[in-house]
């Protein structure tokens, strides 16, 4: 509302990425249909001045994607990512990780835990070339490929991805928090 109001000047960009974030609140709520009123929108506001081939508009054709896998086809959530992925490799974009992590999400809910595992293993790769595996988005990596099943990851391997996740934690909410303990533990 504050960067609606009259006489508030917000870029496009910055405007849309409050809508994102807003849009995945929603989500996690489980509100989808207003998740996804929320990324079109803020699609639409980056499209006024970006065209559609640019790396904030493919990010959110990728969250859009991702919610016909919330919505139970992760099948159409594959289809969709395909060409993102492709562009987004081509010119390295930032938000190629959190693509991949919507590949994985797909992928896992599938059954098709060698092409999660592969996509999260590229996600963390790519972060790591970015300088910032200890993002949020970092975290949420190491959290999906923590909680992959045991044929797909060996203990020791998910045990790792725990610990990754909790020093994430650590630095995101503090050691102490129950989220991080709780990671500990697993």
């Amino acid at each position: 509302e504050t960067a609606k109001a009259q006489g508030e000047e917000i870029a496009a960009t910055d405007f849309a990425r409050l809508r994102a974030a807003h849009a995945q609140c929603l989500l996690r709520l489980g509100r989808i249909e207003d998740a996804q009123r929320e990324f079109a929108f803020a699609r639409e506001l980056v499209l006024r001045v970006s065209d559609s081939d640019s790396p904030n508009v493919l990010a959110f054709d990728a969250s859009l994607a991702d919610l016909e896998r919330a919505r139970g086809k992760p099948e159409a959530t594959l289809q969709r990512l395909a060409p993102i992925l492709v562009r987004q490799r081509e010119r390295s974009d930032r938000e190629l990780p959190a693509t991949l992590l919507a590949l994985a999400r797909a992928s896992e809910t599938l059954g098709k835990f060698a092409q999660a595992r592969a996509a999260l293993e590229e996600a963390h790769a790519v972060l790591d070339r970015q300088g910032r595996p200890d993002s949020t988005l970092g975290r949420d990596i190491e959290l999906a490929a923590a909680a992959l099943p045991t044929d797909a990851v060996s203990r020791q391997v998910s045990a790792e991805h725990w610990r990754n996740a909790a020093r994430i934690g650590c630095v995101n909410f503090g050691c102490d928090d129950a989220r991080v303990q709780d990671w500990l533990r697993s």
